[in-house]
């Protein structure tokens, strides 16, 4: 099987223990500013600071497509360990101010962004297009596989052991991923080499006309481009509602098992769309966003009756989030020519990131005003609304299975002059 490919075997492991170090330290992160403050703004605030890097992955795309992709996985992971060994000496001194923690954990989060969309642009070049739903599937299923344990034990590894721990826990791990990369990691040199630039060319200009190219070809690609913008408005309703959990838990255990659902959700939902992917798109995307929607409002009106309840309704609001998101994978991945993934993947990263911040922040700021919980069905709401939007919309009428391209689309830049094509200004 393609997944028995050693470099999928290694790119997998590191993504397994990146997962699980990041949903320790942001969880982390959020409970020792909540301690500090029990304050909803700053709650806000922490969530706001860790998901801002998701909307610089534009400025990503062509980094990838011009430096050699192990370089950038090596870079990644030797910065994190060196920043949260800062982080663990700070917290042991009792110098740890809530803004350089922030700032530190900002950083960490850029470089871990940039090693997820280098690893997706890798995986095509590994494996034959027909495996890539599989690739993709077992890739989510075991690093989050990992996540879940990781969620489930952060409350409890952060009352026995303190977040010092949790800290420097992380600095070893990606000490650990840099080696295990650095050793391991073989790829094909015309798979890890980066672009070259045009002669007389500086990496500025390179760099914006590539940005303005991947941006262009996706926006060329009309039903691609309305999936993701659905899924842009999508992501800011999740960010407001997932940024309220830790404000109306008093509990880290059970702010934990909140995490762990999500998880769970996610796996389960890998595991099903094995069982799916040969069925019309348009369905799919419909009966999923339905079941979130609904399973998300029956997950609040549990939540004073039974906690288990809850966390079962919200799993399966999640299990549908995680076939989503692998059907979203594997749609750019059919849909892209190998020559622009790099840019379009941190493209599409930024939109589907874009106001994932913003979320955060406003679901801080109006928990101060409106009941948490009312804000939080928004979740729910969005994904009926979302379902509702794809049965209605003529232009998904026409989309087959997922491995299937949408549309033959000209390449704006192949008949061009080449003069013309990377004119920016």
């Amino acid at each position: 099987m393609t997944v028995r490919n050693r470099n999928i075997q290694v790119l997998l492991f590191i993504r397994i223990l990146t997962n699980i170090a990041d949903s320790l330290y942001i969880i982390a992160t959020i409970w020792y500013i909540k301690e500090m403050y029990q304050s909803p703004m700053w709650i806000g605030v922490a969530g706001f600071v860790t998901t801002l890097p998701h909307v610089l992955q534009i400025f990503f795309g062509p980094l990838i497509d011009y430096f050699p992709k192990k370089k950038i996985l090596l870079y990644s992971e030797g910065i994190q360990a060196v920043i949260f060994l800062i982080v663990t000496v700070l917290y042991y001194t009792d110098s740890l101010h809530v803004v350089v923690l922030l700032l530190l954990v900002f950083i960490a989060e850029m470089f871990s962004l940039i090693s997820y969309p280098t690893e997706e642009v890798l995986v095509p070049g590994l494996v034959p297009e027909k495996d890539l739903i599989r690739v993709n599937s077992v890739f989510t299923f075991t690093y989050n596989s990992l996540d879940l344990i990781g969620n489930a034990l952060s409350g409890i590894l952060i009352a026995l052991v303190g977040t010092g721990v949790i800290f420097f826990s992380n600095s070893i791990v990606f000490t650990f991923t840099f080696f295990f990369i650095w050793i391991f990691l073989k790829l094909p040199q015309a798979l890890d080499k980066g672009r070259e630039m045009k002669k007389d060319e500086s990496i500025l200009p390179a760099y914006k006309r590539d940005l303005r190219e991947g941006i262009l070809y996706l926006w060329n690609r009309q039903t691609l481009r309305k999936v993701l913008l659905s899924f842009t408005i999508v992501n800011l309703m999740i960010s407001m509602a997932l940024s309220l959990i830790p404000i109306f838990e008093n509990s880290v255990g059970r702010y934990g098992l909140w995490m762990t659902a999500i998880s769970v959700g996610v796996v389960t939902g890998s595991l099903l769309v094995n069982f799916i992917e040969k069925i019309n798109l348009r369905k799919i995307l419909i009966s999923v966003s339905f079941v979130t929607g609904f399973s998300w409002l029956i997950s609040i009106y549990f939540l004073e009756k039974s906690f288990i309840l809850t966390l079962l309704f919200f799993g399966v609001a999640w299990a549908m989030i995680g076939i989503t998101e692998i059907l979203m994978e594997t749609m750019v991945q059919v849909n892209v020519d190998m020559e622009y993934m790099g840019r379009s993947n941190t493209v599409i990263g930024t939109m589907l990131g874009i106001f994932a911040p913003l979320g955060h922040l406003f679901g801080g700021t109006f928990a101060t005003i409106f009941s948490p919980i009312l804000l939080f069905s928004v979740g729910g709401i969005t994904y009926l609304c979302l379902s509702a939007y794809f049965l209605v919309n003529p232009d998904f009428r026409r989309l087959g299975s997922v491995d299937e391209p949408f549309e033959e689309v000209k390449n704006p830049f192949k008949d061009e002059d080449d003069e013309e094509a990377i004119s920016i200004n």
